[in-house]
């Protein structure tokens, strides 16, 4: 990896010097006609390289570690009742802020419970849970 960033660092070395010297042999006279379009077209090549640069280092970090898969334990379905029985909520949203998880996560756990009969639907003003 040290060998492509070494490769990395040259050719920008390389380009900036290129620009450099683009930049020196550029008018300075700001009041020409054109100046704004050759400042433009110069800070576009800056641009270029900068990004270049950023997604050739990008491409070289190594992937963030994938977290584990979201497990339903039964650890977790006892605490998810004790935690809803004592707020007297089992909604997703409940769920989500309690534990820390996404919306499939809490929904899925919310099924759960409802499957091992630990919890049930009532059909009332809207879907509520109550404790089965």
């Amino acid at each position: 990896m040290t060998e492509t960033y070494v490769t990395l660092y040259h050719f920008c070395s390389e380009r900036l010097e290129e620009l450099a010297q683009e930049f020196k042999e550029m008018s300075h006279d700001t009041e020409k006609e054109g100046f704004s379009d050759e400042l433009e077209a110069f800070a576009q090549k800056l641009r270029g390289l900068s990004d270049h640069a950023l997604h050739h280092i990008e491409d070289l970090r190594p992937a963030p570690p994938e977290e584990p898969p979201f497990e339903i334990t039964e650890e977790l379905m006892k605490e998810a009742f004790r935690a809803g029985r004592q707020a007297m909520d089992f909604s997703i949203e409940f769920l989500q802020q309690r534990f820390c998880i996404g919306y499939d996560e809490a929904g899925r756990l919310q099924l759960a419970l409802i499957r091992e009969g630990m919890i049930k639907p009532m059909f009332l003003a809207g879907e509520t849970l109550c404790m089965g």
